[in-house]
């Protein structure tokens, strides 16, 4: 009884103006950190080198990613790569599909290759410190108007319980 009551006291409270504000700063820094570039559906295949791997063994892995490429553009199916070779246990078994990726999500190597494609291509091997990556773009979206996503963040606000705080 004392949670319902809680919830009914907190939202008659809660400044919706102040929350609506402050989900607009929200987006306001997400979009300067998009920095007008745009929002980025990726897959990728990754062959990881421990950091304690040799030349030889950086090479072969290197030569493990020039051949999956090459299987690549000779028309292999990318998400059964990626389901068989991809050592990136979270995104494998969905054929490689990353989350979407924005400016500043993914180290810089992966980033600057990734925007670099356009739809259904695929990047050259691709160097980071998780190893060798094939990406393939799969689409581009420009970054969304504020009323797009003010719902979304207004949710993520509420998970965060910044209401309670703004009560």
């Amino acid at each position: 009884f004392l949670l319902y009551r809680d919830k009914l006291l907190t939202s008659a409270l809660i400044d919706t103006a102040s929350l609506d504000s402050l989900a607009r700063l929200v987006y306001a820094r997400q979009a300067e950190l998009a920095g007008g570039k745009d929002l980025l559906t990726v897959a990728h295949i990754l062959l990881r080198v421990p950091t304690s791997a040799t030349v030889a063994q950086q090479q072969q892995v290197k030569q493990r990613a020039d051949s999956l490429r090459g299987v690549l553009l000779r028309g292999g199916d990318f998400g059964k790569l990626a389901q068989l070779y991809s050592d990136d246990e979270s995104t494998a078994q969905s054929g490689g599909l990353l989350p979407t990726i924005s400016p500043a999500t993914t180290v810089r190597e992966f980033e600057d290759a990734a925007y670099a494609l356009s739809p259904g291509e695929l990047s050259p091997v691709v160097q980071t410190v998780f190893g060798y990556h094939l990406i393939k773009m799969i689409k581009r979206q420009p970054f969304p108007p504020f009323i797009e996503q003010r719902s979304e963040i207004l949710h993520h606000l509420r998970e965060e319980e910044v209401e309670e705080m703004l009560a």
